[in-house]
């Protein structure tokens, strides 16, 4: 059995789960640099969208049960064999069978919601639907055993398979959209299986399915479900409407841009990533006393960090990714202060979900995705990328200040005492950056 976590450790493990984040970001930033180089914007964008609606339906099925996992694996000891057997049960099975319904509507749906894309790109890249599920749910039951190393390495490790098999590809003169989806669904399924070892080993579990613990982890993730698909699709639901309305090239340059804007949500994913098992496991005030420290630090650091992507944005798509990509520069700018508030909406949700209450997170997602598919469906015909781009930066305003308010009401912590960076917080950023010692 893992020990409950100290509170010494904190600092540690998010410095093992940044770790894992710059990882995910420097791989995942080269993978999308080879795709935009090679491929080029129509390329790239069949790429993207192909990838979107394989991922979308992954979102759509799989019930955040992953994140009913990381929570309750830690607070509920006695539900860990049941919680594995579960998940494994449920990614295989009912995975296969929603593969097998997509497959057989596949050529009937797709063109109309997509005319711009090859349906056989799609239905040769959804067969790895089942691994992804498998993937999604035991890396959550890694990340909830309180395993920060490893869950680190599993999400950083797919990224890096992905990105050698397109410099591979790429060296070769040999890579198309259709020899990356290969790529891509070849990574995911391999750390699937690596995660579901990890999440398997060291226990006494078996492969069936536990109706009683089901039914208790179900009421927690059908709530989390809402609050991920509806965050999810306020997250991607621009490149989904742009499918309908404009052209793959498009779809090109507003997948660069968002490519880097990506880059500033990664240390509040990691801070997130510790927070939900080291509030769970604990189950004390110690969240509202350690997550104001940690919310304004992954502020101030974004606003240093959007400024500069600001300023130098425009050079760096040049020099990066090729002249072919300028116009995903206009839309970098215009989404950019959004994206520094969403920050705040990626940190806090692991304060409520450690918390157990993941309705602020149902309720806030299915708000400002209704808010984004209206906003968007009159934006984007009319002003193209642009408008995905403002309807991006005022949703993504607007989930950051609604989950600060959320923290505000349950912490009970106030406003500036959340954003506004003190002088000892910098002498922990320079204890995180040369102090910290390893963690397991």
């Amino acid at each position: 059995m893992t020990a409950e976590p100290r509170s010494d450790q904190l600092l540690g493990k998010l410095t093992a789960a940044f770790g894992g984040q710059i990882g995910i970001f420097l791989f995942g930033f080269g993978s999308q640099v080879l795709l935009a180089r090679a491929l080029g914007p129509e390329g790239k964008g069949a790429f993207s969208l192909v990838v979107l609606v394989v991922v979308t339906v992954s979102m759509v099925v799989h019930g955040s049960l992953g994140a009913a996992n990381a929570h309750f694996i830690g607070r509920y000891p006695a539900y860990r064999p049941a919680i594995v057997g579960n998940s494994f049960v449920w990614a295989l099975g009912f995975g296969g069978l929603v593969l097998l319904l997509f497959l057989t509507v596949a050529d009937r749906v797709l063109p109309e919601i997509f005319p711009n894309i090859d349906p056989s790109l799609v239905k040769k890249t959804v067969p790895v639907l089942p691994l992804l599920m498998l993937l999604e749910y035991s890396s959550l039951i890694v990340m909830g055993q309180n395993r920060i190393v490893r869950y680190s390495s599993i999400v950083t490790s797919r990224e890096f398979l992905f990105l050698f098999g397109l410099a591979v590809s790429t060296a070769f003169g040999v890579l198309t959209p259709r020899g990356a989806l290969v790529l891509w669904m070849t990574a995911a399924g391999l750390m699937a299986l690596f995660s579901a070892w990890s999440a398997w080993s060291g226990g006494d579990y078996k492969l069936k399915l536990d109706a009683k613990v089901w039914a208790a982890t179900a009421r927690y993730s059908a709530q989390a479900h809402i609050a991920n698909l509806s965050g999810f699709l306020k997250m991607r639901a621009d490149m989904l409407i742009m499918g309908y309305y404009l052209t793959v090239a498009e779809i090109g340059y507003y997948s660069v841009a968002f490519a880097i804007l990506q880059g500033l949500w990664y240390l509040p994913t990691s801070v997130a990533q510790v927070l939900i098992p080291h509030i769970s496991w604990r189950g004390d005030g110690v969240g509202d006393a350690v997550t104001p420290r940690l919310c304004r630090i992954t502020f101030f650091l974004n606003l240093v960090i959007g400024l500069l992507i600001g300023l130098f944005g425009k050079i760096g798509i040049k020099l990066v990714f090729g002249a072919d990509f300028l116009p995903a520069y206009p839309a970098l700018l215009i989404i950019l202060p959004g994206a520094v508030l969403f920050s705040l909406a990626k940190l806090l949700s692991g304060y409520l979900g450690g918390k157990g209450l993941p309705k602020y997170s149902m309720v806030i997602s299915v708000i400002v995705l209704t808010l984004n598919v209206a906003v968007n469906l009159v934006l984007i015909p009319a002003w193209r990328i642009r408008g995905a781009a403002l309807t991006a930066s005022i949703t993504h305003s607007i989930a950051g200040a609604m989950f600060l308010w959320a923290f505000k009401r349950e912490s009970g912590v106030s406003l500036r005492e959340s954003l506004v960076i003190r002088a000892d917080d910098f002498r922990l950023l320079r204890v995180a950056l040369f102090k910290t010692r390893t963690v397991k």
